[in-house]
């Protein structure tokens, strides 16, 4: 892909091993296609989570829960544009418990107002 050209070119060696942005290196590494396709699923789910916080069969912690996620995937989209920060363990490690656990509260929140 492009990230063997951008090797070749000295753009990256071994001292610089990523981009410092998150869309670029992602079409480096996976092309248009792929980054198409991270596009498409992080901004699912800021919608989904946007979404929950506008949903009134939530209780008001899930629909709070939505409304966080939301707003930390703008707030990484952001930061995504100086930096490439799904390299580092840390980052992608915490970003996916935070999917998870929205996940898990606004699934609950639902079940509890049904009660």
């Amino acid at each position: 892909a492009a990230l063997d050209w951008y090797r070749a070119k000295g753009i990256l060696d071994k001292d610089n091993g990523h981009l410092h942005d998150t869309p670029l290196q992602l079409a480096a590494m996976y092309g248009l296609p792929g980054l198409a396709l991270a596009l498409v699923f992080f901004a699912g789910l800021a919608v989904w989570g946007l979404k929950a916080a506008r949903d009134t069969s939530l209780n008001d912690q899930a629909r709070g829960v939505g409304l966080g996620l939301a707003a930390g995937l703008v707030t990484l989209g952001v930061h995504s544009l100086t930096e490439y920060n799904l390299g580092s363990f840390q980052t992608s490690f915490t970003l996916w418990c935070v999917i998870g656990l929205a996940a898990a509260a606004i699934r609950l929140g639902r079940r509890e107002r049904a009660r």
